[in-house]
């Protein structure tokens, strides 16, 4: 059995827990400005290689992809979960590896939402900063893509109730 955490410990891990929630949903939000100041570091460096991207740093190459996609993409659900969190000796740094989905549609030329799910996770590099943990390197671990998956408005008819007679 591992030793309980220190009181510091469950506070860094809580805050790298906030980094990941953070980064989901400022991602889906487009915001960036929260990316910016809150989840990266302008030299992040990103490696997006598994899925035959690029690799590039965040402020000069990975944001503008950022926005690109938003546009692209009519909608994005991101989750991230399984976070294993590896402190560095001194808990100045730590190595983060999650698993990640990301449900996403976007509009072929006839008007149609068509939906993918990529499935796979990140490694992480995250750095304690005086502002707090932030990501200073992030690699994509490409599981699969999946694709065709119709959207419905609504619940599809799975909360309806039944008919009481």
């Amino acid at each position: 059995m591992t030793a309980p955490f220190s009181i510091d410990e469950i506070a860094d891990r809580l805050a790298i827990y906030d980094l990941y929630s953070r980064y989901i949903h400022a991602t889906d939000d487009h915001d960036y400005e929260t990316l910016d100041t809150l989840v990266f570091l302008p030299e992040t460096t990103f490696d997006f290689t598994s899925v035959g991207h690029i690799k590039g740093d965040w402020k000069n190459v990975i944001r503008a992809d950022f926005i690109r996609n938003g546009k692209v993409f009519e909608c994005d659900f991101h989750l991230c979960g399984s976070v294993r969190i590896d402190f560095d000796p001194g808990h100045r740094s730590a190595r983060v590896k999650s698993k990640t989905l990301n449900a996403s549609g976007m509009r072929d030329p006839t008007g149609k939402v068509n939906m993918l799910q990529v499935h796979g996770g990140y490694s992480d590099v995250l750095v304690k900063t005086p502002s707090g943990w932030r990501i200073k390197e992030r690699k994509w671990n490409h599981g699969w893509t999946t694709a065709g998956h119709q959207r419905v408005e609504g619940s599809g008819g799975l909360l309806n109730s039944p008919d009481k007679k």
